[in-house]
């Protein structure tokens, strides 16, 4: 564990030795932090400094406030000298104290998944890393010039690992871990809608074509609303492509069988229940109760019919009902719609 461990994604936080610091409280003093650690490669001169933050005040005035805070960081950051070395000319972040910094570090993790593009299970692993470190986006709350323009090209580190990290996780055909962070994407820029178009693939691709269609019907809605504009034809056109099953269908292999054992001694039910699936298809409705002691197999043998069902790139719906549950007016159906 580094001495000083600071952290500026979602909000400004510093730990000494273990322990919380709560003493660097003015806003400018934490932005004063933050500048000279972010910008520690290079000696910051006293002038330009006081220039970056006060852009709109007489330099000797700019000069004054900063000598004033300078003194209260040095006054308030457990052990200053370690980590700051200042004189009358220049202020910098000492590069060789023990200190961690998650941007820093979050910027490392990127490199290191970019020189291991092609070992994608270790690209993979450092990407999860460097995500997990961005809890939001930089200081927020904070509007410096600086700080707006460091914000920006994080985002953008942000925005692009995620985008790698859904590529190599499609490509290896890990959809439910791939939905997960294509959901972190669409929540760190709602009006993107590339994110829309990304979940609708990757929940048509996990066999979840309705998720996959409500997500167009959120796209066209927040579109509207936000810019008053309609999808592109190219978000359109993948719409179609759902509704056509011509997304889903290209990763029917992946659907998973049921994890229990197969089915033996039910040949004539299964025969049975494939006859009336293929009378579904072509618009004749059926009805099936399946019937008989507790441990016999019905569940088993209603799995297997939802497993055919997404191997077909068809959706299932699920629900289960319970008698002690008996007295819930739709019980079964609010728990199928929740599903």
């Amino acid at each position: 564990m580094s001495a000083l461990e600071i952290g500026l994604f979602g909000g400004f936080r510093l730990r000494y030795r273990g322990e919380a610091v709560s003493t660097v409280r003015q806003p400018i003093v934490q932005s004063l932090l933050a500048y000279l650690v972010i910008q520690r490669a290079t000696p910051k001169p006293r002038q330009h400094t006081a220039a970056v933050f006060w852009p709109d005040v007489p330099d000797a005035d700019a000069r004054r406030n900063l000598r004033n805070k300078v003194f209260s960081l040095r006054n308030h950051l457990p052990d200053a000298d370690h980590f700051l070395a200042v004189d009358s000319n220049v202020l910098q972040w000492r590069i060789d104290s023990d200190f961690t910094l998650d941007v820093a570090v979050f910027s490392q993790l990127l490199a290191r998944a970019e020189q291991a593009y092609t070992e994608p299970e270790e690209a993979r692993q450092f990407l999860e890393a460097a995500v997990a470190l961005y809890q939001g986006e930089l200081l927020p709350g904070f509007y410096d010039d600086w700080i707006l323009d460091a914000r920006a090209q994080l985002s953008d580190l942000y925005v692009a690992a995620l985008d790698n990290l859904i590529r190599i996780l499609e490509a290896q055909r890990d959809f439910t871990a791939a939905l997960d962070y294509a959901r972190r994407l669409l929540a760190h820029d709602p009006i993107h809608e590339g994110s829309y178009r990304c979940l609708m693939r990757l929940y048509a691709l996990n066999g979840d074509l309705p998720h996959a269609l409500r997500m167009y019907q959120e796209c066209v809605a927040t579109l509207a609303q936000e810019l008053g504009v309609e999808p592109s034809s190219e978000t359109q056109s993948l719409h179609q492509r759902i509704l056509n099953r011509e997304v889903g269908e290209t990763a029917s292999a992946h659907v998973s069988a049921p994890t229990v054992s197969v089915l033996v001694g039910r040949e004539a039910q299964q025969e049975i229940l494939q006859a009336a699936w293929r009378h579904a298809l072509q618009g004749r409705r059926h009805v099936f109760l399946l019937r008989g002691e507790a441990g016999i197999g019905k569940t088993r043998l209603a799995e297997d019919v939802v497993w055919q069902c997404g191997r077909h790139g068809v959706v299932a719906c699920v629900t289960r009902c319970y008698r002690d549950a008996g007295d819930l007016a739709y019980a079964p159906i609010v728990k199928w719609l929740r599903s």
